[in-house]
């Protein structure tokens, strides 16, 4: 009795499962008996396999038109990483995907996931980011016409590293590159077509980066599969100027200022104390600001920036400065007597008429007319009083040393100073 209700249950519970299945497969056949796009996909796809790739000639070449046309582009110097959100319009053609619109009431046109259609595997061979080639497109809805054609559009992030360069920072130049092309397929079986080059009507300008210039070439390399194919891969090239404005307020004006205090530090008096403090003042300043940009110039480019070479070199002649100050202020205290060959080479140089108008007449003129009524007996001048002939020395020293530091600014202002003509240049 007990076995029986159980089969009776059983076999009532099979039927109700029968009856539904029954009447779902009523309602699949009287929606397709109904809907011409239900009608047309069962036909298109009732056996069609997305994994192979569509042959449309002799060649068996699939021939596949691409135009990239930027959105956004982005770029962080801290990783050398260049992002670009762009939309990527992909046409081919698929010969197992083509109807007579004559049969399904004129519908010549559908539109279709990209999941359920052979879709070309083209991704950025030089990528930043690995995880961005796990698919060639993110799914999107693709329009399909009645000769096979196929039309997606998707959004695509197309992440590459970059070889940078900081030389000119902040006005730097960066070239970044993006290698498209087939991951799986030789040049023999698709054929990549970028006859639209870069579409940029639509690109939505970077408040950071200012595209230059792009453009797109090509090269062709042994696909990494079989070396007897070959492997087509498209470069797109950006040109991105790093937007400078105020920025010189940020970098090159601070080493301006700089530079005068320390050629203010060589034109005081060895004596006095604004000079003293002027010199330390300078100092802590050049320290402060090399420890700051440090911290935000990038360190992975191919060369040292020219503008931290500035700072670095400006703060090596002010501790020369500084040490030289300490040794003038030294030596003009001390007790020992001048040598003569040094006092000589003094006089020589103080009476001629570059140390007359140049140094003495600018700077002291009592020192001036003691040498004019001295010029004809050296001797004198060797054996004038100790510390007056250390002054003459301590003075000639620290004209030498402004000239040869101002000389050597204007080197480094020619050479290191960035600007936005050299980095362009």
């Amino acid at each position: 009795m007990y076995k029986t209700t159980i089969l009776i249950i059983f076999l009532i519970s099979l039927s109700s499962f029968i009856n539904e299945c029954i009447t779902l497969a009523n309602v699949c056949k009287d929606i397709s008996s109904k809907s011409v796009y239900l009608q047309l996909k069962s036909y298109l796809f009732c056996d069609y396999d997305a994994d192979v790739r569509p042959e449309n000639n002799k060649k068996k070449t699939t021939s596949i038109e691409i135009t990239v046309m930027p959105k956004i582009i982005e770029f962080n110097d801290a990783t050398n990483i260049l992002d670009v959100h762009c939309w990527t319009a992909m046409n081919w053609t698929d010969p197992y995907l083509t109807w007579n619109p004559d049969d399904f009431e004129g519908l010549n046109s559908l539109y279709i996931s990209s999941n359920d259609v052979w879709v070309p595997d083209i991704i950025v061979h030089n990528s930043g980011d690995a995880n961005d080639n796990a698919k060639s497109i993110p799914e999107t809805t693709c329009g399909l016409n009645s000769n096979g054609g196929i039309l997606c559009i998707p959004a695509i992030k197309y992440t590459a590293h970059c070889d940078t360069d900081y030389t000119h920072y902040p006005y730097d130049i960066q070239n970044c590159t993006i290698e498209l092309a087939s991951w799986s397929y030789s040049s023999d079986e698709i054929l990549l077509l970028l006859s639209h080059g870069i579409v940029m009507t639509d690109f939505t300008p970077n408040n950071e980066w200012k595209i230059l210039k792009s453009s797109i070439i090509y090269k062709i390399q042994d696909f990494k599969m079989n070396n007897s194919h070959t492997s087509l891969i498209y470069i797109i090239q950006f040109i991105l100027q790093r937007r400078g404005a105020g920025i010189h307020i940020v970098y090159i004006v601070p080493a301006i200022i700089l530079m005068v205090m320390t050629l203010s530090v060589l034109w005081l008096d060895c004596h006095s104390t604004e000079r003293m403090i002027v010199a330390y003042i300078s100092f802590i300043c050049h320290l402060i600001c090399i420890q700051d940009l440090y911290a935000i110039i990038p360190h992975n480019g191919a060369a040292l920036p020219n503008i931290l070479q500035f700072y670095e070199n400006s703060f090596l002649l002010m501790a020369g400065t500084l040490i030289i100050t300490a040794l003038l202020r030294e030596v003009q205290n001390s007790s020992i007597l001048a040598p003569q060959w040094l006092t000589c080479t003094t006089s020589l140089i103080l009476q001629s008429k570059f140390g007359q108008v140049l140094l003495l007449s600018i700077l002291d003129p009592k020192a001036s007319a003691f040498l004019e009524t001295s010029a004809d007996d050296r001797t004198d001048l060797m054996h004038a009083k100790k510390n007056l002939t250390w002054s003459y020395v301590i003075l000639l020293l620290g004209w030498l040393t402004f000239i040869s530091v101002l000389f050597t600014y204007i080197i480094m202002l020619v050479i290191l100073l960035p600007t936005r003509i050299t980095s362009i240049t």
